[in-house]
């Protein structure tokens, strides 16, 4: 899940489990690009992608 979404899901005022396995934008775009097929392979989506988790704030603490 996006980290945009997390103020939805708190306001519902449940346990939330939230943990992000982060990794370095380079080995992000490596990862992509090896899995071929239809998956997510242009390397400026995925930088985007990793970007959005680059600083989580307040969730800091869930990543990995």
């Amino acid at each position: 899940m996006r980290p945009y979404w997390l103020p939805a899901f708190t306001a519902l005022a449940r346990p939330l489990h939230y943990t992000v396995l982060r990794t370095t934008a380079a080995d992000a775009i490596e990862r992509c690009l090896a899995r071929g097929g239809d998956s997510l392979s242009d390397p400026e989506v995925v930088a985007d992608l990793h970007s959005q988790f680059a600083d989580l704030g307040a969730f800091e603490h869930h990543v990995l």
